[in-house]
């Protein structure tokens, strides 16, 4: 069993070391927590800017070149040419493209203007840097369970940053190989293929950690939403309203907190993220169904059809549940004021029945 004490740091069994990191680690955040914090060299901002940068600029590029003419696809390394889904392939990065350079200018806006990622003291308590108590998170049962369930997810994910640019430097150089020479597969297949693993790399990062973030996030607004409704509850049944001051700027706070979140950060990465998901689900889905392709590839862009159908109702799904739990509100603060309301006249009413029994017995 863990230790736990709302007023202190989580069990040391529960931490999850660097969980408020990662976001610095991977070359999105910028804003340091430690004078410690270090990134590696290869997820520099500046670097994988100009990574991300030249890859879209290539195919840009493509997208607009002569198809007769082979060479600039091949220096260039648009392996959709040889695959006959040029077009469609550069549309996918190029929105792809557009949530992950979008993401890096949004946190570099942000910290310019000292806009900090206040989101992130969820996690400070993951890494046992701050208290549950000091967030308004209390719940045992929720904690420790939430706790492993995010320290499961990260490890996953940490092991997948693994192989993705592996499959990423696979698939072009086995393109040049099939389609082209040995010279061109070893002069323009290799650069391009470390270019595109690098470039999966850092937009794989950016999406899948972000989409925990958030998750965790929402899990965590939710259940401070459940226990303020549980102690709402309680206060009905039992009839005793003097915390009901306490309870109104609990739940006044809860909402300003989430404003907080949406207006510095998350609705742009939203919009972000339904504009370059939304879109990129429905050009791969229209290769998928549309396109000639052999199986084997038919059967991998069926797989990104799933893997991008999947993220993007998940964020769909976190983001309506949270929404609608809070709109849902209305409900049960209309049934503590009515209660409010009923037991204070009854209580009135007492009062003043007592105080003329009092002044009629001093008469007579």
């Amino acid at each position: 069993m863990y230790e736990f004490n709302p007023s202190h740091p989580i069990d040391e069994r529960l931490i999850i070391p660097f969980a408020d990191k990662y976001l610095y680690k991977i070359g999105l955040s910028l804003t340091k927590h430690d004078s410690n914090d270090k990134r590696k060299w290869i997820y520099n901002p500046i670097l994988i800017f100009i990574t991300i940068s030249l890859f879209i600029s290539f195919k840009i590029i493509t997208l607009f070149a002569n198809e007769e003419n082979e060479y600039i696809f091949i220096v260039l390394g648009d392996f959709g040419y040889f695959l006959n889904i040029r077009i469609h392939l550069n549309l996918t990065f190029i929105l792809n493209t557009s949530l992950a350079i979008g993401s890096q200018l949004l946190y570099y806006c942000n910290h310019r203007n000292g806009i900090k990622p206040t989101f992130l003291k969820l996690f400070e308590m993951m890494a046992g840097l701050v208290t549950p108590l000091s967030i308004g998170f209390t719940n045992q049962t929720e904690i420790i369970s939430f706790v492993k369930r995010l320290n499961l997810i990260l490890k996953l994910l940490k092991m997948n940053t693994k192989v993705i640019p592996v499959f990423a430097l696979i698939c072009p150089l086995i393109t040049y190989a099939m389609k082209t020479s040995l010279t061109n597969t070893i002069l323009f297949g290799l650069p391009n293929g470390i270019l595109f693993a690098n470039y999966c790399l850092y937009f794989w990062n950016f999406v899948f950690f972000q989409i925990i973030y958030f998750y965790g996030l929402c899990y965590y607004l939710k259940q401070k939403l459940n226990e303020n409704y549980n102690n709402i509850s309680q206060m009905i049944n039992k009839k005793r309203f003097l915390k009901i001051k306490q309870i109104i700027q609990t739940f006044d706070s809860i909402l300003s907190e989430i404003n907080e979140y949406n207006t510095t950060f998350w609705s742009i990465i939203l919009l972000l993220f339904w504009f370059a998901f939304g879109s990129a689900t429905v050009v791969i889905l229209f290769i998928t169904i549309f396109l000639p392709l052999i199986l084997i590839i038919k059967l991998i862009f069926v797989y990104i059809l799933v893997l991008y159908l999947s993220i993007f109702l998940f964020i769909i799904f976190i983001t309506s549940s949270l929404n609608s739990r809070v709109n849902n509100s209305y409900k049960i603060f209309n049934r503590l004021f009515i209660s409010f309301i009923k037991n204070n006249q009854t209580f009135y009413y007492k009062r003043i029945i007592t105080k003329l029994q009092v002044f009629y017995n001093k008469l007579y």
